[in-house]
Protein backbone atom coordinates (compact mmCIF):
# COMPACT_ATOMS: atom_id res chain seq x y z
CA UNK A 1 0.00 0.00 0.00
CA UNK A 2 1.29 3.48 -0.84
CA UNK A 3 2.37 5.74 1.99
CA UNK A 4 0.88 9.21 2.57
CA UNK A 5 3.00 12.13 1.30
CA UNK A 6 3.02 15.89 1.78
CA UNK A 7 1.18 16.18 -1.55
CA UNK A 8 -1.72 14.25 0.00
CA UNK A 9 -1.96 16.88 2.77
CA UNK A 10 -1.61 20.23 0.94
CA UNK A 11 -1.04 23.38 2.95
CA UNK A 12 -4.31 25.28 3.41
CA UNK A 13 -6.50 22.24 2.80
CA UNK A 14 -9.22 21.08 5.13
CA UNK A 15 -8.53 17.38 5.75
CA UNK A 16 -9.98 14.40 7.55
CA UNK A 17 -8.16 11.10 7.99
CA UNK A 18 -7.44 8.11 10.20
CA UNK A 19 -4.02 7.22 11.58
CA UNK A 20 -2.25 3.93 12.24
CA UNK A 21 -2.10 4.72 15.97
CA UNK A 22 -5.31 6.39 17.19
CA UNK A 23 -4.81 5.03 20.71
CA UNK A 24 -1.34 6.59 20.92
CA UNK A 25 -2.28 9.92 19.36
CA UNK A 26 -5.60 10.23 21.20
CA UNK A 27 -7.03 12.60 18.58
CA UNK A 28 -9.69 12.27 15.89
CA UNK A 29 -8.54 14.12 12.79
CA UNK A 30 -11.70 15.57 11.20
CA UNK A 31 -11.86 18.85 9.29
CA UNK A 32 -8.32 19.89 10.31
CA UNK A 33 -6.55 22.71 8.51
CA UNK A 34 -3.07 21.86 7.25
CA UNK A 35 -0.93 24.79 8.40
CA UNK A 36 2.54 23.67 7.25
CA UNK A 37 4.96 20.83 6.55
CA UNK A 38 7.87 20.61 9.00
CA UNK A 39 10.97 18.57 9.71
CA UNK A 40 11.41 16.78 13.05
CA UNK A 41 13.86 19.37 14.38
CA UNK A 42 11.35 22.19 13.87
CA UNK A 43 8.64 20.17 15.61
CA UNK A 44 11.03 19.65 18.53
CA UNK A 45 11.84 23.38 18.63
CA UNK A 46 8.10 24.05 18.87
CA UNK A 47 8.01 22.11 22.14
CA UNK A 48 6.91 18.67 20.98
CA UNK A 49 8.78 15.37 21.18
CA UNK A 50 8.69 13.74 17.73
CA UNK A 51 11.21 11.07 18.82
CA UNK A 52 9.01 9.81 21.67
CA UNK A 53 5.94 9.78 19.41
CA UNK A 54 7.87 7.94 16.70
CA UNK A 55 9.01 5.27 19.18
CA UNK A 56 5.40 4.74 20.34
CA UNK A 57 3.87 4.76 16.85
CA UNK A 58 6.49 2.97 14.75
CA UNK A 59 5.35 -0.55 15.76
CA UNK A 60 1.83 0.22 14.42
CA UNK A 61 3.05 1.27 10.95
CA UNK A 62 3.04 -1.10 7.96
CA UNK A 63 6.27 -3.11 7.89
CA UNK A 64 8.99 -1.85 5.57
CA UNK A 65 7.32 1.41 4.50
CA UNK A 66 8.65 3.92 7.02
CA UNK A 67 12.28 4.24 8.10
CA UNK A 68 12.84 3.66 11.81
CA UNK A 69 14.21 7.18 12.14
CA UNK A 70 11.92 10.02 13.21
CA UNK A 71 14.17 12.53 11.39
CA UNK A 72 13.74 10.77 8.03
CA UNK A 73 10.23 12.00 7.27
CA UNK A 74 8.10 15.15 7.35
CA UNK A 75 5.47 16.22 9.84
CA UNK A 76 2.33 18.31 9.39
CA UNK A 77 1.16 21.12 11.59
CA UNK A 78 -2.62 20.86 11.92
CA UNK A 79 -5.20 23.22 13.36
CA UNK A 80 -7.94 21.06 14.84
CA UNK A 81 -11.64 21.91 14.93
CA UNK A 82 -11.37 23.03 18.56
CA UNK A 83 -8.59 25.47 17.60
CA UNK A 84 -5.68 23.56 19.12
CA UNK A 85 -2.53 22.85 17.15
CA UNK A 86 -1.14 19.35 16.67
CA UNK A 87 1.89 17.93 14.87
CA UNK A 88 1.95 14.45 13.38
CA UNK A 89 4.29 12.47 11.16
CA UNK A 90 2.98 12.13 7.61
CA UNK A 91 3.67 8.34 7.54
CA UNK A 92 1.36 7.96 10.55
CA UNK A 93 -1.61 8.87 8.31
CA UNK A 94 -3.56 6.14 6.53
CA UNK A 95 -3.37 7.41 2.95
CA UNK A 96 -6.51 5.61 1.83
CA UNK A 97 -8.61 7.48 4.43
CA UNK A 98 -7.54 11.03 3.50
CA UNK A 99 -10.35 13.32 2.44
CA UNK A 100 -9.08 16.72 1.41
CA UNK A 101 -10.74 19.85 0.15
CA UNK A 102 -9.46 23.30 -0.56
CA UNK A 103 -11.60 25.82 1.29
CA UNK A 104 -12.61 28.99 -0.51
CA UNK A 105 -15.49 31.45 -0.28
CA UNK A 106 -18.46 30.97 -2.60
CA UNK A 107 -20.31 33.99 -3.96
CA UNK A 108 -23.86 33.14 -4.94
CA UNK A 109 -26.37 35.49 -6.57
CA UNK A 110 -30.09 34.81 -6.17
CA UNK A 111 -32.50 37.12 -7.99
CA UNK A 112 -35.91 38.20 -6.66
CA UNK A 113 -35.18 37.75 -2.95
CA UNK A 114 -37.15 39.73 -0.37
CA UNK A 115 -36.36 40.53 3.25
CA UNK A 116 -38.46 37.60 4.48
CA UNK A 117 -36.42 35.18 2.34
CA UNK A 118 -33.09 36.00 4.00
CA UNK A 119 -33.80 34.04 7.19
CA UNK A 120 -34.98 31.02 5.19
CA UNK A 121 -31.84 31.09 3.03
CA UNK A 122 -29.59 31.24 6.11
CA UNK A 123 -31.50 28.38 7.78
CA UNK A 124 -31.25 26.21 4.66
CA UNK A 125 -27.51 26.85 4.30
CA UNK A 126 -27.00 26.10 8.00
CA UNK A 127 -28.97 22.85 7.70
CA UNK A 128 -26.67 21.87 4.83
CA UNK A 129 -23.61 22.40 7.08
CA UNK A 130 -22.63 25.93 6.04
CA UNK A 131 -22.53 27.57 9.46
CA UNK A 132 -20.71 30.78 8.51
CA UNK A 133 -23.10 31.87 5.74
CA UNK A 134 -23.82 35.58 5.45
CA UNK A 135 -26.67 36.91 3.34
CA UNK A 136 -27.20 40.57 2.46
CA UNK A 137 -29.78 42.23 0.26
CA UNK A 138 -28.67 44.69 -2.42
Amino acid sequence: MAQATAADLPIGALVSFDTYAPAVLGTIYRDCTVMSHLDAETVRELGRDPHAKHVAIYPTLPAGETPNDYKAYLYVKLKLLNGTIDYIGIPWVRKETIKSRQVKRAVITVEDVGPDDVREIIEQLSAAGYKSAKVELK
